[in-house]
Order: C-alpha cells, then sequence, then structure tokens
C-alpha cells in the first residue's frame, strides 16, 4: 500500500461539483485581500452531515467539540466484561496542530479492564501534522454484536508559506487512503498503517463497509457511537462520522 498525496503549486484537492456548490452557499472561500503579503487560515463551515453506520445501528450518543476549529484524527476504545463500552475521539485545531482536545462517551457502569484499542493518524513519525479522518469502518465479533477494532482513512492539509497571493481555487491536499485487506494473524503489520491506521482484539473477525464523509471535501469533526439497549456495560455496535467542509481563507497581514 503505497501513500498516494497529490500536490500542485497550491496543493489543490479535488473537491468536485459538491464542493462548489459548497462555495456557493457558504458565500465563498476565499477573502481577496486588498494588500501583500497574505496569511493563510483554515475554516470549516457548513453544517454538520452524518456518514452512514459501519456496524450496527443502536442507541445513538454524540462525541463532538462544539466549535469552528477542531477536527477529528483518531478513536479509541476499551472494554469491561469484554463489553466495548467506552468510546473516545481525538480532535485537533485544524490551525494549530499543537492543540489537541477529545471527548468521550463510557456506558461501561464501572471502570473498565481492557487494553485500549486506538487508531489515529499521528503529528510525528509516519503521518506528519494536520491528517483529518474522512471515513472509517469497525470490526465485529464472531456473532457481530460487538465492535472489536478500527481503521481509518483520511485526508492531509498542507501548510502553505506566508507572502503567497490568493489563489483561485479551494486549497487541500488530499492524502489517498486506499483499501487494505486485514489480516488478523499478523496485526502489528497494520496498527497505525502510515495510510489506514487500524487496531483490533484478538476476536475481531468480520471488518464491514466504510462509513465515509458524505462529500469530496468535508473531514469529520465528531462522531456519533451506537450502543447497544440494556443494563450496563454496553457493548459499542456501530460509528458513523459527523462531517464539514473545510478550506481555506486568504488574509492580509496588518
Amino acid at each position: 500500500m503505497t501513500r498516494q498525496v497529490v500536490r500542485t503549486r497550491k496543493v489543490s484537492l479535488a473537491l468536485s461539483a459538491a464542493l462548489s456548490m459548497g462555495l456557493a452557499l457558504g458565500g465563498g472561500f476565499f477573502e481577496q485581500a486588498g494588500a501583500e503579503p497574505y496569511r493563510t487560515e483554515m475554516m470549516l463551515h457548513g453544517t454538520p452531515e452524518d456518514s452512514k453506520v459501519s456496524g450496527y445501528s443502536g442507541t445513538r450518543r454524540k462525541l463532538d467539540v462544539d466549535d469552528n476549529e477542531h477536527a477529528m484524527y483518531g478513536i479509541s476504545s476499551q472494554e469491561r466484561r469484554d463489553n466495548p463500552c467506552t468510546v473516545w475521539i481525538g480532535t485537533e485545531s485544524i490551525n494549530d496542530s499543537a492543540k489537541n482536545t477529545g471527548e468521550i462517551e463510557n456506558l461501561c457502569g464501572g471502570t473498565p479492564n481492557s487494553r485500549a484499542i486506538k487508531a489515529e493518524y499521528r503529528d510525528t513519525m509516519e503521518h506528519g501534522p494536520r491528517v483529518f479522518v474522512t471515513g472509517i469502518r469497525v470490526c465485529t465479533n464472531k456473532k457481530g454484536t460487538r465492535v472489536k477494532g478500527f481503521q481509518l482513512r483520511g485526508v492531509q492539509v498542507y501548510e502553505e508559506p506566508d507572502d503567497n497571493p490568493p489563489s483561485p481555487a479551494p486549497v487541500v491536499s488530499i492524502l489517498t487512503a486506499g483499501r487494505i485487506n486485514i489480516n488478523t494473524e499478523a496485526r502489528s503489520k497494520y496498527v497505525n498503517d502510515s495510510t489506514n491506521p487500524a487496531d483490533f482484539r484478538n476476536n475481531c473477525k468480520e471488518w464491514h463497509k466504510w462509513a465515509d464523509c458524505p462529500y469530496s471535501g468535508q473531514v469529520a469533526i465528531g462522531l456519533t457511537a451506537h450502543f447497544e439497549a440494556g443494563k450496563e456495560p454496553r457493548s459499542l455496535t456501530g460509528v458513523a462520522l459527523q462531517c464539514r467542509y473545510i478550506s481555506r481563507s486568504y488574509v492580509a497581514k496588518g
């Protein structure tokens, strides 16, 4: 699996007609500054839109950061008595990779006692800064009742030097995340893979379909977690992404 990055002089994202529509609805992505030099800022816009569910639907719990600055870079879960009853998402500022936060849902009814499984795009090592989630899929146990693994795919946003004049097109680059086949006998090969980070438990038996952001140019800003009904601990059964458009704006310095 190779990591394919599309670059242009302004590092453009193939946003297609869907993002063009977002341009029209959002009143434009760029401020045509009247003086040089310029600085660029990232922005999230549009109403959050849900992806499909990977896994199975259940009682919904939303995890998100209520601002216009943070997007999702990772997910984690722990168990109590074999029930995946916690889910955590990591989020990062789209303008400052040092600003991280997160949200957690705990339906364990007590302290989880398993190791955490975690799939994430990390700012260091193989991933680099500003990689955000655009797709997720889960692995369940043999009965299909409990989530036992996660895998991600995403896009990387590249910083540009200051002093560049405004571009006539949005300037986000895409990290192409292709599909891979999971071999449960060689898990370490796929944990935090550079393109499709994944982590899963030994009783992960069935990988479900991808749940992707509905349109090109969107990134996940949160997660809708689905849990089984009944008494705690309640198992995670599926997940869906909450997505918004991401783009750059140019602003004159000073």
